[in-house]
Formats: structure tokens, sequence, C-alpha cells
């Protein structure tokens, strides 16, 4: 089973940290398959995380990266007061797959999806 140690904040700035952490109580654990999409499920990016040397069942990420380039910071000119910047704040949600060793090789086993998670260019 998957548990979600350390969550991204519901809304984060692009620049400052995303940090995710995951962890398995399965020790056949060989890695995590992170997805990360957006709120229509639109594929931003698939990632391998592999567990820590010092601790084989968790792994950790941070997300900024991958937010970075999912958002759009640009205002154009506008003579309007207030305008629509719906690509400004980008909605996502984590797909997280354990993959275990088996004898047949590695294998899908449990899958957890978190709620949305927002960000936005800033820091």
């Amino acid at each position: 089973m998957i548990a979600i140690n350390q969550a991204p904040a519901p809304y984060t700035p692009s620049n400052n940290p995303i940090i995710g952490s995951f962890s398995s109580d399965n020790a056949a654990i060989s890695i995590f398959r992170l997805q990360v999409l957006a709120s229509d499920n639109s594929v931003f990016t698939n990632l391998r995380l592999y567990t820590s040397p010092d601790n084989r069942l968790s792994s950790f990420i941070d997300l900024s990266g991958i937010s970075k380039n999912t958002v759009d910071y640009q205002l154009l000119p506008s003579a309007n007061i207030t305008d629509n910047a719906a690509d400004m704040v980008q909605a996502y949600e984590l797909v997280i797959i354990e993959k275990l060793y088996t004898d047949n090789g590695i294998i899908n086993c449990t899958t957890t999806v978190t709620n949305l998670y927002y960000t936005w260019k800033g820091s």
C-alpha cells in the first residue's frame, strides 16, 4: 500500500519547492511510477522515482521544475481592469503506482490518486 508522507501544499507558487514524499509497506518495492496529470487528465509528465538508498521503502520529488513549465505568466496589455487569466493557475493531480519485484519481473501493484493541487508563476 502507498502512503503519502508529505503531500504538496494545496496552493504553491511554481518557483517554490513543491515536495512530495511517498512510501510503500511492501518490501518488494522496485520503483514508484509518478504521473503528473492536469485537471483535464492530460499528462504533464511520467516519472520513475527510485527508492532512497537509506530507506528502501520511500522516495521523494520536488515538482517545482515540472510546474514551472506548465504555467503561463504573461498578461497581455489591455484597457480592461480585469481580464481572464485562466492559464495563470494550473491544477494538477498525482497518480502514484507501486512497481514490485516478482518472480515474473516487475509488475504494477497499488495505485493512489491524489486530490487536485494548484500552482502559478511566482515565488
